[in-house]
Formats: structure tokens, C-alpha cells, sequence
């Protein structure tokens, strides 16, 4: 019997290597990514594991807000406050009436401004950011120098957000489904997705976050699960009786939500 051995060789692909080098006297690396790479290091250095988000208000003020986790050891290490030249103490666990009304107030002011879309929310610290402006358009954006770019993620449009809501019944908020206990809004035809050929779309979330330290200021977060298809959510306080204030699609009502803080 013969025995033949066969020995393949795959045949090599037309791959050709491709070397940059800087010209002349150029850096190494582009200025722009050393100053994004630095940039990214100093707020690892500075915060730690932590992160922060931006709010802008209407006259153009924008507020950056940042935290960080801390061990035991780093809270035994933070000075005590003299409270001698105080005329009232006040402990955490008793606010006094001015911080409770200040808060408030506060509240009633972040309602107001984001749902009327007078104040935009600003998240992300990388490369991209992004925006909402509430009512009319989420929006990622990149800024450098005096250049901005700009992409459309999604438009709001009162009837496409019925006709979304309407097909998909499942994303209507239900108190009484805790997978369902959040406000589900359809931002559609942002800018053309090179890797779909359709508009971007974004589904923004408005969903009850209480945190410990009582404050309403939202968290936010991006995510892209599909190409081009983005989810934008929007986690506060100020958030938790929305689903007594929205309409049958699942709307929220302003004047409604308004009335509702004003009178607690």
C-alpha cells in the first residue's frame, strides 16, 4: 500500500507592512494625543476611581461636578472643620430648615430648566462628549482648539416618539414592574451611520436614582449596544415620581411634575 503525504502551504497574503515616522523634527506621538493621554493620567492621579459630568445653563455658566471613591484610610486623614465661628451648628443628620428649603428650590430650578430644554446635560470626559438638550437633540461632540465636530445622535419628534412607544409596548414605564420603572423616550433620525446607512437613534432613560447624601444632581451614561443605536441615561432624584406625570406615551407632563414639587 502506498501511502502518499500531501503538504499544503497557505498561500501568503499580499500584506505590506506600513512604518510612520516623523518628519523631519516632529514629535513622536501627535501633540493632541500626548495632551489627551496626559490629561487622562492627572485625572487618574487627581480622582482616582471616580468620575464627572457637567451641567450648562442657560446664560452659558457651566458647572463640572467630580467625585472619587476613597478608602478608610484617606477619610481619617481629612482635617476637621472648626465650627467655632458658626453662629448655628448644624449636623448632617439634622439640616436645617434653609438647607431643606435651598434644596428645594434647587429641585424645582433643575425641573424647570431641563425639561423646558433651557439647560442642556452635559457627560463624558474622553475624547467624545456628549449633550442633551431636552426636547430637542442628543448630540456627541468633540472640541479642539477652536474647532468643534459634531454628530447627531438623535432629533425629537413628538409623533415618531408615539409611533416608537406604540410598537414597542414593552419599553412603556409600569410602577409596578421593576424592570419597567423608568421614562423611555425616542430620540430618532440623527446623522447617517456609516456602518448601517440608516440615522442614529437614541433611546434616553429617565430613571429614580436616591443617593445617600440626598442630592439630586444626575448621573449620566452612554452606550452604544448595537451600531448606531444608543442608549442615554439619566439617573436623579428629582426623577422618582415622574411616572405619576407623564401621558398614556409615556410623556412627562411639566406643569403637572411643576405643580407636584411646588406644592410638597
Amino acid at each position: 500500500m502506498n501511502l502518499f503525504i500531501y503538504i499544503f502551504s497557505p498561500a501568503e497574503s499580499n500584506r505590506h507592512t506600513i512604518n510612520c515616522y516623523p518628519q523631519e523634527n516632529a514629535p513622536q506621538k501627535p501633540r493632541n494625543l500626548k495632551k489627551l493621554e496626559y490629561e487622562q493620567q492627572q485625572l487618574i492621579s487627581r480622582t482616582g476611581e471616580g468620575a464627572q459630568f457637567t451641567m450648562t445653563s442657560a446664560d452659558g455658566t457651566t458647572f463640572i461636578i467630580s467625585y472619587r471613591y476613597v478608602n478608610d484610610d484617606e477619610i481619617k486623614d481629612l482635617p476637621n472643620t472648626d465650627n467655632n465661628d458658626m453662629t448655628n451648628d448644624v449636623t448632617s443628620s439634622s439640616p436645617s430648615e434653609n438647607d431643606q428649603q435651598s434644596s428645594h428650590e434647587t429641585i424645582l430650578e433643575f425641573i424647570e430648566g431641563f425639561f423646558s430644554g433651557q439647560e442642556c446635560l452635559t457627560g463624558g470626559s474622553g475624547w467624545w462628549r456628549y449633550e442633551i438638550c431636552y426636547g430637542k437633540h442628543v448630540i456627541q461632540f468633540h472640541e479642539e482648539s477652536e474647532t468643534q465636530t459634531i454628530i447627531v445622535l438623535g432629533t425629537w419628534n413628538h409623533e415618531k416618539h408615539i409611533e416608537w412607544i406604540n410598537t414597542n409596548t414593552k419599553k412603556k414605564s409600569d410602577r409596578y414592574i421593576k424592570e419597567r420603572q423608568y421614562v423611555s423616550l425616542y430620540y430618532g433620525d440623527g446623522d447617517i451611520c456609516e456602518m448601517t446607512n440608516m440615522p442614529r437613534v437614541v433611546e434616553v432613560k429617565l430613571r429614580c436614582l436616591i443617593r445617600e447624601d440626598k442630592s439630586h444632581m444626575p448621573t449620566m451614561y452612554l452606550v452604544e449596544p448595537e451600531s448606531c443605536f444608543y442608549i442615554l441615561g439619566i439617573e436623579s432624584s428629582a426623577f422618582c415620581d415622574l411616572l405619576d406625570y407623564t401621558d398614556e406615551n409615556g410623556i412627562p407632563d411639566l406643569d403637572k411634575l411643576m405643580t407636584h414639587f411646588q406644592d410638597q
